[in-house]
């Protein structure tokens, strides 16, 4: 990025973006109240139901430390988070799967309701916490994607659609990338679930920047936002660039927006979610 200062004289930054194209559904899992919730438009399942494996080292901050459930979301800081050693895709936070202390590991992440068109895909990254320097490493993690139309939250609803796959060790700092194709759902409200499984007892596995592309947002968008909206939630509409563009009560502050992108905010008393609205 260019920034020209008065005077003529001019400073190059190291920024660079991407251009999302419409009917993407992007998760990076960072802190970002104007992008979309990963904990409110993921369901997940703790299959095995034991508890996380623990840390003993007092410098490590993991936040699932010893409880119990399927993934959690961390920082990777050095000062108040996983110390350096998940290295994300994007930004400085990533998803952590963890398995029990004395068993193996089978935890699922599921997606909101999305309807798929013709040229639907699901792309994600995923790596073992061991790596090929590791030394007696353990066994290593798996991955499965599949999807429902039914609902979301009985695994037996669920059909592979990337079959099991080993997860190699990799260098420090890489990530396996995996892209599944949706097209035969096309036209179908569906929701796309990953499943981590591994023998290893006491272990993690990093997942990063869950991306579904060519999803039909004008069809899926403004339903799930209507289900969380009431005459008493107040709600604020933001243009993609973060400028207020709209607030009020209730679904009648979405009825005259003009054909566009949005985040909008609800608020329903101690509770505020964000979306993302295709008009």
């Amino acid at each position: 990025m260019t920034v020209e200062f008065e005077g003529g004289y001019k400073m190059e930054f190291p920024v660079a973006g991407e251009a999302l194209p419409e009917g993407t559904y992007y998760y990076s899992f960072e802190p970002n109240d104007k992008d979309y919730v990963w904990d409110q438009d993921f369901t997940m399942i703790d299959v095995d139901k034991g508890v996380n494996f623990s840390f003993s080292s007092y410098w490590v901050h993991y936040s699932a430390d010893g409880q119990r459930g399927a993934f959690s979301c961390e920082s990777d800081s050095k000062e108040d988070g996983m110390y350096g050693m998940m290295k994300p895709v994007s930004g400085t936070y990533a998803l952590v799967a963890s398995s029990p202390q004395s068993s193996a590991a089978d935890n699922w992440i599921i997606s909101k309701r999305m309807k798929a068109t013709s040229n639907s895909s699901f792309e994600f990254y995923a790596r073992n916490w061991e790596s090929i320097n590791s030394v007696l490493p353990a066994p290593k993690h798996s991955v499965t994607v599949l999807v429902s139309t039914e609902g979301n939250t009985n695994t037996s609803d669920f059909t592979p659609v990337m079959d099991k796959t080993e997860m190699p060790f990799l260098a420090d700092g890489e990530w396996n990338h995996y892209t599944v194709d949706l097209k035969d759902y096309a036209g179908k409200d569906v929701y796309v679930a990953v499943q981590h499984t591994t023998t290893s007892a006491s272990n993690l596995a990093f997942f990063d920047d869950f991306r579904f592309n060519n999803f039909d947002i004008k069809d899926s968008g403004v339903d799930n936002i209507a289900a969380d909206i009431d005459d008493n939630s107040m709600v604020e509409v933001y243009s993609i660039g973060g400028v207020l563009v709209a607030r009020g009560y209730g679904m009648q502050t979405l009825s005259d927006l003009a054909r566009g992108f949005y985040v909008v905010r609800v608020s329903n008393g101690t509770s505020t979610r964000a979306y993302k609205l295709a008009r």
